[in-house]
């Protein structure tokens, strides 16, 4: 019965993947959604209001994808070298970070000398520079807090820093252990169980409620589909061609329908889990069309400096749009879209190309 949906030419396939084609396209869904996030535009339809839920596609890709490559890594030389691994993301990351992160520093010490936002801005600055704004900066007051979104960036790298030694060093079964046991607390603390114990306002309560479930979920995903019952299983549930397209569907459903509370935000991210499942588990899946488009692929590609500098730029497009008397919230927002994708393309084209350049050399052949 384990082996009755087992494929297993789809399963060397997978193996043999090296790069999964649709993960560009998926990242490019994701940063559109963020963009519209930030619009500021209204529109009266609840799957409108929820862009945010783009960051946590982005988790369970990224959950996914490094742990796979972890693994095979492991597989294929017998152990995981940590120190190319974080050499290749430093690489990759801090550069263009830091350096927008420069920018945000002149661009507010000018523009916003005296403000109650500048000042929170450098008060938190040495949580943007250790990646702990989402321990440390408070974002669900009513207060404007600029570079609020590098919460996620810093999600995403207390993950690198954390999970790789996991990898590297734990058994097959600690890690199921320890990445289970992480599980149910993270959700213990999402479901307020842990109140007794670490109060809301505690340190405690805010590292935990910051672990992207998503992110978990991805790791999961990727030990699973690397054996050949989770493979059979997974296989089993989204290997059919219009799976893909199901679960996209299924996805934009489950987010039209108003949030109910922090179960039906864990039905949403197992979705957006599943989704990823139907797109790589398959490279031929009913999406790949649509996400293997050019567009979408180069969007996908470039969507770190998308996210890092969309809020420059939209800010960017209201100041000249107010100089030439454009006040349409539309074409602003299409314009600062534009801008984005324009800046991103030439920061990975020149600034980002040396360090990229760089990182290749550290891939093991």
């Amino acid at each position: 019965m384990k082996e009755l949906f087992f494929d297993a030419a789809r399963f060397d396939a997978f193996r043999k993947t090296k790069r999964f084609g649709s993960l560009d396209g998926l990242r490019c869904l994701s940063v559109l959604a963020v963009l519209w996030h930030h619009s500021g535009l209204n529109v009266d339809c609840a799957l409108f209001h929820r862009g945010q839920l783009g960051v946590h596609l982005f988790f369970a890709i990224s959950g996914f994808l490094i742990t796979s490559l972890l693994i095979r890594e492991s597989e294929q030389y017998g152990e995981i070298s940590l120190s190319k691994f974080y050499m290749r993301r430093s690489l990759r990351i801090f550069p263009l970070y830091y350096a927008v992160l420069l920018v945000y520093v002149i661009v507010v010490a000018v523009m916003e000398q005296g403000s109650s936002a500048g000042e929170r801005f450098f008060g938190n600055l040495p949580a943007y520079a250790t990646y702990t704004s989402n321990w440390f900066v408070d974002l669900v007051s009513n207060d404007r807090v600029i570079f609020y979104f590098a919460w996620s960036l810093a999600v995403e790298e207390q993950f690198y820093l954390t999970w790789p030694w996991i990898e590297r060093f734990a058994r097959p079964l600690t890690k199921m252990t320890l990445l289970f046991g992480l599980m149910g607390i993270v959700m213990a603390n999402h479901f307020n169980l842990l109140h007794n114990i670490l109060p809301a306002d505690s340190v405690g309560h805010r590292i935990l409620w910051s672990i992207a479930p998503c992110i978990l979920f991805g790791v999961l995903i990727a030990h699973l589909i690397h054996t050949r019952s989770g493979f059979a299983a997974l296989n089993a549930l989204f290997g059919r061609y219009w799976s893909a397209p199901t679960t996209l569907l299924t996805v934009v459903v489950v987010a039209s329908i108003e949030p109910g509370g922090q179960i039906w935000e864990y039905v949403v991210y197992l979705c957006l889990a599943a989704l990823v499942v139907s797109c790589v588990i398959r490279e031929d899946n009913g999406l790949s069309r649509m996400l293997h488009l050019r567009p979408l692929v180069r969007m996908g590609t470039v969507s770190y400096g998308i996210y890092l500098m969309h809020m420059l730029c939209f800010n960017a497009s209201r100041i000249l749009g107010a100089g030439i008397g454009v006040e349409n919230a539309w074409a602003l927002w299409i314009s600062g879209v534009l801008m984005t994708y324009i800046v991103a393309e030439l920061s990975f084209a020149t600034f980002e190309r040396y360090f990229q350049d760089r990182k290749s050399r550290l891939a093991r052949s």
